[in-house]
């Protein structure tokens, strides 16, 4: 099987073609470039590098949140044309537990965050129990404070990575004990569109996939547009 796994949900853009158990091909940019500028580019270099025909790919797998609202649109665009002038399905991954899958083994509790401003963080929990990779806090937006007291009441080290580790770690320093803490490595800690395609691949197995008329991502949060008018709303009423 052949996916094309397209990263774009926080500052990270990546692209990767994967087959069966093989990465065929990656390009990752960690800068602060709109994605807008660098999916299309890096996919159609990709493209070229290895003398792909889009024709012979089985799915298109895309970060599907939460992050940020213009990054996951510009991937959910980019793989819905994909889909439809391919005739593929596509396969909407998490970003949180793509990032938890970027760890192999542990025996930490694995905590992806991201950054969602205001002090609040896009993240859930995840352990290992029989080999297996088990979301024990369930994803979602919410204070830093709130994440580590729910996270705290775990009785083991915690592993951290994503952009919402280092926007808010002194933070997380003050509350947890420091042998408490562990810190991804630098090839672990970031979304990789390569940990993207090998989870699309199990969840196409289980039939776990979307058409392109179907595909939305998930934001997990209003907009700023949107709360800023439920605020004013609010404020008038």
């Amino acid at each position: 099987m052949k996916v094309l796994a397209i990263e774009s949900s926080a500052m990270v853009a990546g692209v990767a073609i994967i087959e069966d158990t093989k990465i065929i091909g990656e390009f990752i940019l960690n800068n602060k470039k709109n994605h807008a500028q660098t999916i299309m580019p890096m996919l159609n270099s990709l493209k070229k590098q290895l003398n792909l025909d889009l024709s012979t790919l089985d799915a298109i797998a895309v970060s599907n949140g939460p992050g940020s609202y213009t990054g996951l649109r510009i991937g959910s665009a980019t793989a819905k044309g994909l889909a439809h002038v391919l005739g593929v399905p596509i396969i909407g991954i998490s970003t949180i537990e793509s990032l938890a899958h970027n760890i192999q083994a542990t025996d930490s509790i694995i905590c992806p965050m991201l950054d969602a401003r205001r002090q609040h963080v896009f993240s859930g929990a995840f352990a290992y129990e029989d080999n297996i990779l088990r979301n024990i806090i369930t994803i979602d937006q919410m204070g830093v404070l709130d994440m580590l007291e729910k996270i705290s009441t775990y009785n083991k080290p915690i592993l951290f990575l994503g952009d919402g580790f280092e926007a808010h770690e002194s933070i997380i320093r003050s509350y947890l004990l420091e042998d408490r803490i562990r810190v991804a490595r630098a090839i672990e800690f970031l979304p990789r569109a390569s940990t993207l395609g090998f989870l699309a691949i199990e969840k196409y197995k289980k039939g776990e996939w979307e058409d392109y008329l179907t595909h939305q991502p998930n934001y997990y949060r209003l907009s700023q547009a949107e709360r800023e008018y439920e605020e004013k709303m609010n404020g008038n009423s």
